[in-house]
């Protein structure tokens, strides 16, 4: 229902609004995703219609989550070097979130897999980064922070289990 609004809303006069509806839009998108994955989790082998609507639904989270950290770039479309505090929890919860997106698709494709590992990996770096070169912002994300730590130290490895695995077939 929000959606149509996002399109009418002309972002250079409502632009505060516009990013609080891309960020809610994009939380019940991901809500909805994690529900499906949720119920196929449940099922042994879930069939294409479910992986397809988890997709569609990771899909959407991943385009109104990137709309948000978009409006935070500069006219250059240079993302700031210092999020103002205003947007900084949102803005570090949208790249959290982007990066799990990322980690949660659902492909055959093994080199699209590394690829999706590989960005989310990007996204979880750029908020330990973030917040080693501003304390303040661990403060607003502790939880993230922590999963991003981890994420950060575990990904690589098992991207390259994968690509030795893959390397083996």
């Amino acid at each position: 229902m929000l959606e149509p609004v996002t399109v009418d809303l002309n972002p250079q006069y409502y632009l505060l609004v516009n990013r609080q509806i891309q960020f809610e839009i994009a939380h019940a998108y991901y809500d909805m995703m994690d529900l499906k994955v949720a119920i196929a989790d449940r099922l042994r082998d879930p069939d294409s219609h479910i992986v397809k609507k988890i997709n569609n639904l990771n899909k959407s989270a991943l385009k109104y989550y990137q709309l948000f950290l978009d409006s935070l770039r500069d006219p250059n479309k240079v993302f700031p070097e210092h999020i103002r505090e205003d947007v900084l929890r949102p803005a570090m919860l949208a790249k959290f979130r982007v990066a799990r997106l990322y980690g949660k698709i659902i492909t055959a494709d093994p080199k699209k897999e590394l690829e999706n590992w590989a960005t989310s990996l990007e996204h979880y770096k750029f908020i330990v980064d973030y917040c080693e070169k501003h304390p303040e912002a661990a403060q607003e994300i502790e939880v993230e922070l922590e999963l991003s730590k981890e994420m950060v130290s575990l990904l690589p490895t098992k991207m390259e289990r994968f690509r030795t695995k893959m390397a083996l077939t």
